[in-house]
């Protein structure tokens, strides 16, 4: 992968910020990560198709987050949970009935001081 591609695929996301090149610079590796801008008020995105061949068969890239606050599962959005959920259509339902979960976020080891 390169980096303008890094560049598009963010672009899908939000506003891109930074692409992490590597050590090489090539960008090459399990996973390209990508810093984004997100606006708060819309849905995460949980992939992206991807037509990279442009032969119309389309790739599912999967994306996952790093670094980010309370999210609550139904909605997709930023910054409140169940209980303060105004889209959640859901009477009394349970945390299992969630069509998202913590697998949206990626697990961040802790930095060494």
């Amino acid at each position: 992968m390169t980096k303008e591609f890094g560049v598009f695929l963010g672009s899908m996301v939000g506003e891109v910020i930074e692409v992490d090149v590597g050590v090489w610079g090539d960008c090459s590796g399990k996973f390209l990560r990508v810093r984004v801008l997100l606006e708060v008020d819309k849905p995460l995105r949980q992939c992206l198709r991807v037509d990279m061949m442009e032969d119309g068969n389309e790739t599912i890239m999967l994306v996952r987050y790093e670094r980010f606050p309370i999210h609550y599962y139904w909605c997709r959005r930023l910054g409140h949970s169940l209980s303060e959920c105004v889209i959640d259509p859901r009477v009394g339902g349970g945390e299992e009935d969630l069509p998202f979960g913590a697998w949206l976020k990626v697990a961040v080891p802790p930095r060494c001081m």
